[in-house]
């Protein structure tokens, strides 16, 4: 797959990425670099609603509700899907700073960045940033670091990002006309039909675990050098 292609597709996981995280001050002007990018029409309500610091507050009301607040949030943690995966949390957010840490991403100072590991923001993220990285790597004709990093996405998708995909769709019910509706159903797409060109199969995460958010900081920085998502 030539570079062109890979980084269009960093492009749209990095959208993906934007659009799956709590709106703060800096969401209006990212969301509106990336859309110029790559034009989307499910964004305008985003976009529109964002551009003041009234719609932003609104914004952000709705995606506390839809997504971390009450029984009837879709909560965008791989971790809290799976009937028994509060008992593996601890394994799972180490082999997803494993994952993070085997590309130099470290951990983020900053304050106020704090989503956790498992997060869909975090995760999207990240394989934003190796689909970047790979085309860098293919640019430089470094074969064998393509290798790497096409092995490495193809482990994450199954391991992770894949079946978070998978668990959201499957449980997809948010406030009837959410801006994040459209959003949220395109990301997820935008996964699963990674998966299917990679040819990941990730296995099923059945039901809504019982266990609490985690409250640990746990942000990173998915700024790799060399393969950095335009942005």
């Amino acid at each position: 797959m030539n570079a062109e292609v890979l980084e269009d597709r960093a492009l749209s996981f990095a959208l993906a990425a934007t659009v799956s995280g709590y709106p703060t001050t800096t969401f209006h002007q990212r969301l509106e670099t990336l859309v110029s990018m790559q034009p989307v029409g499910w964004a305008a309500p985003l976009l529109e609603g964002s551009a003041t610091q009234a719609g932003l507050e609104r914004l952000q009301s709705d995606f506390i509700a839809n997504f971390e607040v009450g029984s009837a949030r879709l909560p965008l943690h791989e971790t809290e899907f799976g009937r028994t995966k509060g008992l593996s949390k601890g394994t799972d957010l180490a082999d997803l700073a494993g994952f993070y840490r085997a590309f130099n991403l470290e951990l983020s100072d900053v304050e106020g960045d704090h989503e956790v590991f498992d997060h869909l923001a975090v995760e999207l993220e990240f394989y934003s940033s190796l689909l970047a990285r790979e085309a860098w790597l293919a640019e430089t004709g470094n074969t064998e670091g393509v290798e790497v990093v096409r092995e490495a996405r193809g482990k994450f998708l199954e391991a992770h990002l894949g079946r978070l995909a998978t668990a959201l769709r499957a449980h997809a019910q948010l406030n009837e006309g959410s801006p994040w509706q459209p959003a949220l159903a395109w990301t997820v797409e935008l996964v699963l039909a990674e998966c299917r060109a990679v040819g990941v199969t990730p296995p099923a995460l059945d039901g809504l675990s019982s266990a609490e958010p985690d409250e640990v900081a746990c942000a990173v920085n998915l700024n790799p050098p060399g393969g950095k998502a335009r942005s």
